[in-house]
């Protein structure tokens, strides 16, 4: 595409556009929310050191959520729409961009 046809210009401005940019750092940002909440269904390792009577200890244990209650499910479905509603606003910030270049 040439670079100063409509399509190229266009495609520069959403290319290059600092509003363009902060929606992909929210995208990103609610991507990572999402995998924080997924990571909830893992169990959680911990490691504490002791000393008991003079000798040290370790202990190891692992937890593991059984039922919370729909928490964890919630948390999960509360980040996936977070994320859609900021690829949602990536799409409508394009768009606006779009409708600015062609007027």
């Amino acid at each position: 595409m040439p670079p100063y046809s409509l399509g190229g210009l266009i495609a520069q401005t959403i290319r290059n556009h600092p509003g363009v940019a902060a929606r992909h750092a929210e995208v990103k940002a609610t991507q990572a929310e999402v995998d924080a909440a997924r990571s909830q269904y893992y169990p959680t390792p911990s490691v504490q050191l002791l000393r008991e009577n003079g000798e040290p200890t370790t202990v190891l244990t692992v937890q593991q959520p059984l039922w919370a209650g729909g928490r964890i499910d919630a948390g999960l479905d509360a980040a996936q729409s977070r994320e859609n509603a900021t690829r949602v606003s990536l799409n409508d910030t394009r768009y606006t961009l779009a409708l600015r270049v062609t007027a």
